[in-house]
């Protein structure tokens, strides 16, 4: 589940974003999201005011690039 903290945080940075996508690799690569972090796509996209579908691609987007894996053999992303 994603901490509160980290949602405020998103709320308050998604402006300087252009995309789901962007905000989270940005989470990332800056250390605010640490390995292992579970993300859950419902409450990202409750949180960034957008439907599931935009988060959706950007995880798919981040599990290419090596950023992010699934967790087990569902569909429950985490932090690589």
């Amino acid at each position: 589940m994603i901490r509160y903290t980290f949602l405020v945080y998103l709320m308050t940075t998604s402006a300087h974003a252009s995309g789901p996508y962007e905000q989270l690799r940005d989470h990332i690569i800056r250390g605010r999201l640490k390995p292992g972090y579970p993300l859950v796509e419902a409450g990202a996209a409750r949180e960034l005011g957008m439907s599931r579908t935009p988060i959706r691609a950007a995880l798919q987007r981040l599990r290419l690039e090596g950023l992010v894996v699934s967790d087990g053999g569902g569909e429950r992303p985490r932090l690589a």
